[in-house]
């Protein structure tokens, strides 16, 4: 499955990698973090190994619910880097890439169930349609394109 890898790094190439939480837009103002990973609920964020900014340890539980709570405070659509702040949670980079990596391989088994010939589509048509299923959401994917 070398296309997993392939769309990972395409993936990384077009996206920002954002190492804490911001919010990716002014309506909805969908809170993000890492490379282009949406975070809907507190217990998403909560479900991320977040360090204290200088990564000398993980944050509590309580410490990832006061950041998105900071964040989601705030409006909608500003530059990433307004966001951020002394008391922002971080994640390295390789839990980011881990992350956008187990997130593809999902998508992909979503999209062998959806589609039973998935499987013997050319590496190159996957790789697009990981990215695009990705970047807009499966489920709008789904809705957005019904004959996929």
């Amino acid at each position: 499955m070398d296309y997993l890898n392939d769309s990972a790094a395409k993936i990384t190439s077009f996206e920002n990698e954002i190492p804490y939480l911001y919010l990716d837009s002014a309506v909805p103002p969908n809170a993000t973090a890492a490379i282009g990973l949406m975070l809907p609920t507190l217990e998403a964020s909560q479900s991320l190994p977040w360090y204290i900014s200088d990564f000398s340890r993980t944050a509590t539980q309580f410490e990832v619910a006061q950041d998105w709570m900071r964040v989601k405070s705030m409006r909608g659509g500003l530059h990433v880097s307004s966001y951020r702040s002394p008391t922002s949670l971080m994640l390295t980079d390789t839990d980011m890439l881990s992350m956008l990596t187990r997130e593809l391989g999902g998508i992909d088994a979503a999209l062998a169930a959806m589609c039973s010939t998935y499987a013997a589509w050319p590496e190159p048509a996957k790789l697009a349609t990981l990215d695009m299923a990705y970047n807009v959401r499966l489920r709008a994917a789904k809705r957005g394109y019904p004959v996929f």
